[in-house]
């Protein structure tokens, strides 16, 4: 085991029955406080000071990665309500936490993927894409946000979709993935 991962397993540690008592107390079902102690993990992570220097982006990525998906399975949306994974990361994690341009402006190091988006897609367009990727609100809350109807949204989307799918670099920036 590295020196990050014992490092990491020592602060989690002390993290997780502090999280599952209040869990408990707050009334929170067992699915529930898994999800509250899953956050109260990542929280320790994203602002610990000290992990956040000793610890890899490489490990951090493994880590928020992991959780993400669990989320996901869980089924924890934006729309739902209640604690997600977005109210607990700090601006040290920047994926899937703020707007939708925003997301776009951060993830943007060289500052030149916003513009190649936006040209090749629209501005609203770009946010309507990142609101749904990024943020993975509904269509319906989308439409709401964009004053558009659901069909119209679904309909964008899917276009859209398919327009970054075929630029590997553009597709990379949006999903996070080359594949």
């Amino acid at each position: 085991m590295s020196d990050e991962q014992t490092d990491l397993g020592s602060a989690l540690v002390g993290a997780y029955p502090v999280a599952l008592r209040t869990a408990r107390r707050l009334g929170y079902t067992s699915h529930e406080r898994d999800d509250l102690v899953q956050d109260a993990m990542l929280k320790v992570l994203t602002t610990n000071p000290e992990l956040n220097r000793g610890l890899s982006a490489y490990v951090k990525r493994a880590v928020l990665t992991t959780h993400f998906d669990r989320c996901r399975q869980n089924g924890r949306r934006n729309d739902r309500g209640g604690l997600t994974f977005e109210d607990n990361l700090d601006t040290v994690i920047p994926d899937k936490h703020d707007t939708p341009y925003g997301l776009l402006e951060r993830k943007d190091l060289c500052g030149q993927l916003v513009p190649r988006l936006s040209a090749k897609v629209g501005t609203v367009n770009a946010q309507l894409l990142l609101a749904i990727e990024g943020e993975e609100i509904t269509y319906a809350a989308a439409a709401e946000r964009f004053g558009l109807k659901e069909g119209t949204v679904k309909s964008t989307i899917h276009r859209l979709r398919r327009i970054v799918a075929n630029d590997p670099t553009l597709r990379t920036f949006v999903y996070g993935t080359a594949a």
